[in-house]
Protein backbone atom coordinates (compact mmCIF):
# COMPACT_ATOMS: atom_id res chain seq x y z
CA UNK A 1 0.00 0.00 0.00
CA UNK A 2 0.59 3.51 -0.51
CA UNK A 3 0.37 6.20 2.05
CA UNK A 4 0.62 9.00 0.28
CA UNK A 5 1.16 11.45 3.30
CA UNK A 6 1.80 10.94 7.13
CA UNK A 7 3.36 12.60 9.99
CA UNK A 8 6.17 11.10 12.19
CA UNK A 9 7.16 11.84 15.60
CA UNK A 10 10.72 13.22 15.78
CA UNK A 11 11.78 11.72 19.18
CA UNK A 12 10.89 8.17 17.95
CA UNK A 13 12.52 4.83 15.75
CA UNK A 14 9.90 4.58 13.31
CA UNK A 15 9.86 0.53 12.37
CA UNK A 16 9.22 -0.24 8.65
CA UNK A 17 6.24 -1.73 7.29
CA UNK A 18 6.30 -4.89 4.36
CA UNK A 19 4.55 -3.57 1.19
CA UNK A 20 4.05 -0.12 2.68
CA UNK A 21 5.58 2.61 0.72
CA UNK A 22 4.99 6.31 2.68
CA UNK A 23 5.60 9.76 1.75
CA UNK A 24 6.59 11.09 4.77
CA UNK A 25 5.40 14.83 5.22
CA UNK A 26 6.62 17.91 7.84
CA UNK A 27 4.98 20.69 8.50
CA UNK A 28 7.69 22.67 10.38
CA UNK A 29 11.34 23.69 9.26
CA UNK A 30 12.58 22.53 12.64
CA UNK A 31 11.47 18.76 11.16
CA UNK A 32 13.35 18.50 8.13
CA UNK A 33 16.43 17.65 9.11
CA UNK A 34 14.54 14.63 11.53
CA UNK A 35 12.97 12.93 8.65
CA UNK A 36 13.09 9.32 8.05
CA UNK A 37 16.44 8.44 6.36
CA UNK A 38 15.09 5.13 4.63
CA UNK A 39 14.88 4.86 0.96
CA UNK A 40 11.31 2.96 0.98
CA UNK A 41 9.73 6.38 1.61
CA UNK A 42 9.89 9.72 -0.29
CA UNK A 43 10.48 12.52 1.71
CA UNK A 44 8.61 15.89 2.37
CA UNK A 45 9.82 19.02 3.52
CA UNK A 46 7.25 21.32 4.20
CA UNK A 47 6.66 24.80 6.47
CA UNK A 48 3.18 25.83 7.70
CA UNK A 49 3.54 29.15 10.08
CA UNK A 50 2.75 29.38 13.53
CA UNK A 51 1.64 32.57 14.06
CA UNK A 52 0.79 35.55 12.28
CA UNK A 53 3.62 37.56 12.76
CA UNK A 54 6.27 35.05 11.62
CA UNK A 55 8.16 36.96 8.92
CA UNK A 56 9.86 35.27 6.86
CA UNK A 57 7.60 32.44 6.51
CA UNK A 58 10.79 29.98 5.42
CA UNK A 59 13.68 30.73 4.34
CA UNK A 60 13.40 29.67 0.48
CA UNK A 61 17.18 28.78 0.17
CA UNK A 62 17.33 26.44 2.48
CA UNK A 63 14.40 24.73 1.91
CA UNK A 64 16.00 24.32 -1.76
CA UNK A 65 19.04 23.18 -0.62
CA UNK A 66 17.39 20.37 1.49
CA UNK A 67 15.01 19.36 -0.82
CA UNK A 68 18.11 19.36 -3.70
CA UNK A 69 20.52 17.02 -1.19
CA UNK A 70 18.00 14.33 -0.87
CA UNK A 71 17.18 12.09 -4.65
CA UNK A 72 13.92 11.02 -2.73
CA UNK A 73 12.36 14.50 -1.36
CA UNK A 74 9.61 16.53 -2.66
CA UNK A 75 8.37 19.94 -1.46
CA UNK A 76 5.17 19.87 1.37
CA UNK A 77 3.11 20.48 2.97
CA UNK A 78 3.02 24.20 2.59
CA UNK A 79 -0.11 26.26 1.65
CA UNK A 80 -2.20 28.96 3.76
CA UNK A 81 -2.99 29.56 7.03
CA UNK A 82 -6.27 31.51 7.78
CA UNK A 83 -4.59 34.03 9.89
CA UNK A 84 -2.36 35.21 6.64
CA UNK A 85 -4.08 38.06 3.94
CA UNK A 86 -4.74 35.77 0.98
CA UNK A 87 -2.49 37.95 -1.05
CA UNK A 88 0.59 37.25 1.20
CA UNK A 89 -0.56 33.72 0.77
CA UNK A 90 -1.16 33.32 -2.53
CA UNK A 91 2.69 35.45 -3.17
CA UNK A 92 4.47 33.08 -0.56
CA UNK A 93 2.76 30.01 -2.29
CA UNK A 94 4.21 30.97 -5.97
CA UNK A 95 7.50 31.46 -5.03
CA UNK A 96 7.47 27.73 -3.43
CA UNK A 97 6.22 26.45 -6.21
CA UNK A 98 8.24 28.05 -8.41
CA UNK A 99 11.13 26.78 -6.90
CA UNK A 100 9.18 22.90 -7.07
CA UNK A 101 9.46 23.53 -10.73
CA UNK A 102 12.64 24.56 -11.40
CA UNK A 103 14.14 21.56 -8.82
CA UNK A 104 11.88 19.24 -10.64
CA UNK A 105 9.75 18.02 -7.64
CA UNK A 106 6.08 17.26 -6.63
CA UNK A 107 4.61 19.53 -4.56
CA UNK A 108 2.04 18.77 -1.50
CA UNK A 109 -0.57 21.56 -0.84
CA UNK A 110 -2.09 22.59 2.68
CA UNK A 111 -5.37 24.61 2.42
CA UNK A 112 -8.08 24.93 4.83
CA UNK A 113 -11.37 26.33 3.52
CA UNK A 114 -12.46 26.96 -0.18
CA UNK A 115 -10.04 25.77 -2.78
CA UNK A 116 -11.30 27.88 -5.18
CA UNK A 117 -9.03 30.61 -4.38
CA UNK A 118 -5.41 28.74 -4.62
CA UNK A 119 -6.57 26.76 -8.14
CA UNK A 120 -5.62 29.72 -10.64
CA UNK A 121 -2.44 29.77 -8.85
CA UNK A 122 -2.02 26.23 -8.88
CA UNK A 123 -2.67 25.93 -12.78
CA UNK A 124 -0.04 28.35 -13.48
CA UNK A 125 2.71 25.62 -12.24
CA UNK A 126 0.70 22.25 -12.86
CA UNK A 127 1.19 21.41 -16.42
CA UNK A 128 4.97 21.05 -15.28
CA UNK A 129 5.21 19.60 -11.76
CA UNK A 130 2.91 17.17 -9.70
CA UNK A 131 0.54 19.28 -7.34
CA UNK A 132 -1.38 17.23 -4.93
CA UNK A 133 -4.20 18.96 -2.59
CA UNK A 134 -3.87 17.26 0.94
CA UNK A 135 -6.78 16.40 2.11
CA UNK A 136 -8.69 17.31 -0.13
CA UNK A 137 -13.04 17.52 1.16
CA UNK A 138 -14.16 19.14 -1.58
CA UNK A 139 -16.99 18.12 -4.00
CA UNK A 140 -16.56 15.94 -6.82
CA UNK A 141 -17.35 18.62 -9.64
CA UNK A 142 -14.38 20.50 -7.99
CA UNK A 143 -11.81 17.42 -8.18
CA UNK A 144 -12.71 16.79 -11.90
CA UNK A 145 -11.94 20.40 -12.81
CA UNK A 146 -8.69 20.28 -10.84
CA UNK A 147 -7.40 17.33 -12.44
CA UNK A 148 -8.34 18.73 -15.72
CA UNK A 149 -5.75 21.53 -14.81
CA UNK A 150 -3.39 18.62 -13.81
CA UNK A 151 -3.86 18.89 -9.97
CA UNK A 152 -4.79 15.71 -7.50
CA UNK A 153 -6.76 15.73 -5.13
CA UNK A 154 -5.47 12.91 -1.94
CA UNK A 155 -8.57 11.34 0.28
CA UNK A 156 -7.80 10.90 4.17
CA UNK A 157 -9.86 9.06 6.76
CA UNK A 158 -11.65 12.23 7.51
CA UNK A 159 -13.72 11.80 5.22
CA UNK A 160 -15.47 8.45 6.74
CA UNK A 161 -14.95 9.86 10.52
CA UNK A 162 -16.69 13.34 9.88
CA UNK A 163 -19.33 12.32 7.43
CA UNK A 164 -18.73 14.74 4.48
CA UNK A 165 -20.50 15.61 1.75
CA UNK A 166 -17.95 13.83 -0.55
CA UNK A 167 -17.94 10.87 1.96
CA UNK A 168 -21.69 9.89 0.13
CA UNK A 169 -20.06 10.54 -3.44
CA UNK A 170 -16.94 8.48 -3.71
CA UNK A 171 -18.79 5.96 -6.02
CA UNK A 172 -18.38 8.88 -8.65
CA UNK A 173 -14.75 9.65 -8.49
CA UNK A 174 -14.07 8.97 -11.83
CA UNK A 175 -10.60 10.40 -11.83
CA UNK A 176 -6.97 9.52 -10.50
CA UNK A 177 -7.40 9.96 -6.59
CA UNK A 178 -4.62 9.52 -3.82
CA UNK A 179 -5.08 8.13 -0.70
CA UNK A 180 -3.11 9.02 2.46
CA UNK A 181 -3.78 8.91 6.24
CA UNK A 182 -2.34 12.43 7.79
CA UNK A 183 -1.20 10.19 10.86
CA UNK A 184 -0.48 11.94 13.72
CA UNK A 185 -1.33 10.08 16.48
CA UNK A 186 0.81 8.93 19.66
CA UNK A 187 0.65 4.86 19.02
CA UNK A 188 2.63 3.81 16.06
CA UNK A 189 0.59 0.70 16.48
CA UNK A 190 -2.33 1.95 15.04
CA UNK A 191 -0.53 3.16 12.06
CA UNK A 192 -0.80 0.03 9.97
CA UNK A 193 -5.00 -0.53 11.01
CA UNK A 194 -5.50 2.93 10.14
CA UNK A 195 -3.77 2.83 6.40
CA UNK A 196 -5.60 -0.72 6.05
CA UNK A 197 -9.16 0.24 7.31
CA UNK A 198 -8.80 3.39 4.98
CA UNK A 199 -7.83 1.31 2.05
CA UNK A 200 -10.61 -1.37 2.42
CA UNK A 201 -13.23 1.85 3.28
CA UNK A 202 -12.87 3.60 0.38
CA UNK A 203 -12.43 0.15 -2.34
CA UNK A 204 -16.47 -0.71 -0.35
CA UNK A 205 -17.20 3.21 -1.11
CA UNK A 206 -15.84 3.22 -4.62
CA UNK A 207 -16.67 -0.32 -5.99
CA UNK A 208 -12.97 -0.72 -6.52
CA UNK A 209 -11.26 -3.83 -5.94
CA UNK A 210 -9.08 -4.06 -3.19
CA UNK A 211 -5.99 -5.21 -4.90
CA UNK A 212 -6.85 -3.32 -7.77
CA UNK A 213 -7.24 0.09 -5.69
CA UNK A 214 -3.52 -0.88 -4.41
CA UNK A 215 -2.25 -1.16 -7.89
CA UNK A 216 -3.08 1.96 -9.11
CA UNK A 217 -1.84 3.65 -5.94
CA UNK A 218 1.69 2.33 -6.54
CA UNK A 219 1.49 3.34 -10.19
CA UNK A 220 0.66 6.63 -9.19
CA UNK A 221 3.10 7.29 -6.82
CA UNK A 222 5.74 5.73 -9.96
CA UNK A 223 4.36 8.65 -11.94
CA UNK A 224 4.46 11.21 -9.08
CA UNK A 225 8.03 10.86 -8.07
CA UNK A 226 9.49 10.02 -11.61
CA UNK A 227 10.61 13.55 -12.69
CA UNK A 228 10.49 12.47 -16.36
CA UNK A 229 7.06 11.57 -16.22
CA UNK A 230 5.30 13.58 -18.91
CA UNK A 231 2.79 16.62 -17.13
CA UNK A 232 -0.57 17.24 -18.63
Amino acid sequence: MIDFHRHFKTADPLPSYTGVYIWYATSRQQEWNTLPSDRTSMHGYGYLPLEEDSSPLFSLEALGEAVSSDPLSYIGEVGDEPFFPLEKQLQQLKRVLALARELERPAFIHHRGSISALAATLGEFSSDIPIIIHQYSGSVETARELYRKGIYISLSPALREKKMKLSQRLGELDIPFLLETDYTEDEEDNYLDILTQHYEWVSRETGIPLLTLVEKQHEQSSILADRTAPRF
